[in-house]
């Protein structure tokens, strides 16, 4: 089940400027038990014609995402549709549920008779899987551009400038109860994924027509440089149960740290020549310098030609 409420509100000065803010909450319920998520959405986007040669527009957005459990998916023992797809056909769900509700998966386990549980030893309990095995996410994205139009000769050369942003955090955790498949005592993990790309470009635009002919071309060029940033700090055994906290660790705890950088610069053209509606020649061309590759060897250059004839034009 899903809820969502959103709250528009625009308006324009009646000069070539407009403005429009949006507000959206979600809250989101899923069939699986005790899985869901909330999100939020700010949106605010504007723009203004200056003069007759200028238009200057801008948008940016926030975005929240908040949720206590994302359920498992996919073909692995940790999702709980696994888990019931190989469930025996004589075991009911209600079965499982007074299995986990008893307190019985970890009393069979004490007592050294996994072979007792109403699930194979390879997958868990689902209960146990959607309320104790969870798996939390805390999201902030905010993402954006502006941009400046500028009409250098009306309806034949233009000049566009923008510059984008995308940057995002993520908190996530992920926990395992003692007993768990493969954890029998216990696991706890925190990562936190930063991602930041910004964009700048700009592209001239030329279109007219002489006599017979016909031309659209363009030229443009764009600087990305983007920033990926991903540590993962693992308790693979836990000393108290019910206590997910990395100072609760029973021993070392595991670090993965993952950083990257990346920068690349272009130059980039584009030309259409059409010859009375029906012959056209399109021309294209683009050169990369990439921050990933040796100096001297960081260059590549691919072009592109293209002719085609349009028949029903021609007879």
């Amino acid at each position: 089940m899903t809820f969502r409420n959103s709250v528009t509100i625009d308006g324009n000065n009646g000069k070539g400027g407009s403005v429009r803010l949006s507000i959206t909450d979600q809250r989101n319920s899923w069939i699986v038990p005790n899985t869901g998520f909330d999100s939020q959405n700010i949106n605010l986007s504007v723009s203004q014609k200056l003069n007759r040669f200028l238009k200057l527009s801008g948008k940016v957005t926030y975005y929240r995402k908040n949720s206590d459990n994302l359920p498992m998916s996919g073909y692995s023992t940790a999702s709980p549709l696994y888990t019931l797809i190989w469930s025996p056909t004589s075991v009911s769900v209600n079965d499982y549920y007074n299995e986990y509700k008893s307190g019985r998966i970890n009393k069979v386990y004490e007592e050294g008779l996994k072979t007792n549980l109403l699930i194979n030893a390879t997958a868990d309990n689902p209960y146990l899987q959607v309320y104790e095995q969870l798996n939390t996410l805390a999201r902030d994205r905010v993402y954006g551009n502006v941009s400046l139009d500028i009409s250098l000769i009306k309806n034949k050369l233009n000049l566009a400038l923008r510059s984008g942003m995308d940057m995002s955090n993520d908190f996530r955790t992920q926990r395992k109860p003692f007993y768990s498949n493969g954890y029998m005592s216990g696991m706890y993990k925190e990562q936190t994924v930063y991602n930041f790309e910004m964009n700048n470009d700009f592209l001239l635009s030329y279109k007219d027509r002489f006599g017979d002919f016909d031309i659209n071309a363009s030229l443009g060029g764009n600087s990305m440089y983007s920033n990926y940033r991903n540590v993962i700090i693992t308790a693979s055994r836990l000393l108290e149960p019910g206590i997910y906290m990395l100072r609760n660790s029973d021993g070392n705890l595991l670090v993965n740290p993952t950083r990257r950088r990346k920068g690349i610069n272009s130059f980039y053209g584009f030309a259409n020549i059409g010859w009375r509606n029906m012959l056209y020649l399109e021309l294209t061309g683009r050169n990369d310098w990439s921050s990933t590759l040796a100096p001297g060897n960081n260059s590549y250059f691919y072009p592109s030609v293209n002719v085609s004839v349009l028949l029903d034009e021609v007879f």
